[in-house]
Order: structure tokens, then sequence, then C-alpha cells
């Protein structure tokens, strides 16, 4: 499988999903958005060493199966969203991502799996499925960066 690392385009997100040491034993194709580490001082260089392929957000759409956005897509990706594409990230999709579940999830037949950090769900169509195998909180180490990263972006702004 093709799995298509993009960056998220939610308004002020800046956190970087995989860095290129972490890309150890995976199993699928991992190709990477141009661009993808450049607020953690990435090149794309980095990922190529890695084992990934640099593509376009556009291709990245248009060739993988998956797509792994750390943040909810947003609209200006919907048109490049393809029937029965695998969504993975923190969609919420009852939440902020509801509209999106309504305009894209349930009519392009898409597979979300939302990582919300308690509640892991696959969501198809109207179909929700719990991902009981990933433990609860298994990102809290993550929440704790977020929020102190949070904290220096208000005060470096």
């Amino acid at each position: 499988m093709k799995l298509g690392f993009v960056k998220p385009n939610y308004p002020n997100e800046k956190r970087v999903a995989l860095l290129p040491e972490d890309i150890v034993d995976f199993d699928n194709e991992i190709i990477m958005e141009s661009g993808f580490g450049e607020y953690l001082d990435f090149k794309d260089q980095d990922y190529i060493d890695a084992g990934c392929q640099i593509l376009s957000r556009e291709e990245i759409f248009g060739t993988c199966e998956a797509i792994f956005s750390l943040k909810l897509l947003q609209e200006s990706d919907y048109p490049l969203i393809r029937k029965g594409q695998i969504i993975i990230g923190w969609t919420h999709p009852f939440a902020s991502g509801a509209k999106f579940m309504e305009l894209q999830g349930i009519p392009k037949e898409l597979i979300v799996v939302d990582l919300d950090n308690i509640h892991p769900h696959v969501h198809f169509k109207e179909k929700k499925v719990p991902i009981d195998w990933i433990p609860k909180n298994f990102v809290s180490g993550n929440s704790f960066n977020a929020g102190y990263a949070a904290a220096l972006h208000a005060v470096t702004a």
C-alpha cells in the first residue's frame, strides 16, 4: 500500500507527524509531501535518505491509497480526495470534522481512521468501529508536547 503523508493545512498547525529517524521497518511504501518536515528544519533529502519518495500534495492524493494528515483535511483538499481512500489522523468526525464527514467521508465512501487519543475509531459510511488494539492515551506524550509547543508559539508570535 502507498501511504502518503501530507503537511497539515489546518490553521496554525506546525507539528510534524513523522520524523525521518522513525521511518524504520515500514511494510508500506511511504510517500511524503515536498516540504513535509520544513517546520522542524528537515529537508526532503532527509526523508529520501530514510527510504521515502517525495511528491507534491496533488500527486499524493492522486496515487496513494491512504493519506495521513495530522489534523483534519481542509476544504482546499476536498477536490483531491478520491472515492474509497483511507484518511488517517485526528479527524474528529463528530466534532470539528462533522462537516468533512458530511461532505467527503460519507459521499466518497472514505475509510476514516480517527486516531483520537482516548477513543480511536474507524468510520465508514454510517458505521463506527472501535480500534481496540490501540491503548487509551497512546499519544499522551504528544499531548503534553503539543501544549508546550502551543505555549511557545503564543509567546513568540
